[in-house]
């Protein structure tokens, strides 16, 4: 092969840097959640989370309830 080095030392260094996040994955998965969240994060991930699926719930609540209340009309 012409450049056969250059494909050499990027197999090289693809494999290194493999070998890198390999190790960096194994490192993060033995931390605990709890260690890895700041002071504010859980009442933030519960606000967000209310803010996001309340108005969703309360929508289909009252289509709920208007389609309840559509027979008696009829």
């Amino acid at each position: 092969m012409l450049f056969q080095k250059r494909v050499d030392r990027a197999m090289k260094h693809s494999k290194e840097q493999a070998i890198k996040k390999q190790q960096n994955l194994h490192l993060q998965e033995e931390q605990p959640l709890v260690e890895l969240m700041e002071k504010g994060d859980l009442p933030a991930l519960i606000i967000s989370a209310l803010l996001v699926f309340f108005p969703i719930a309360m929508l289909i609540v009252i289509v709920m309830c208007v389609l309840g209340m559509l027979p008696a009309f009829l």
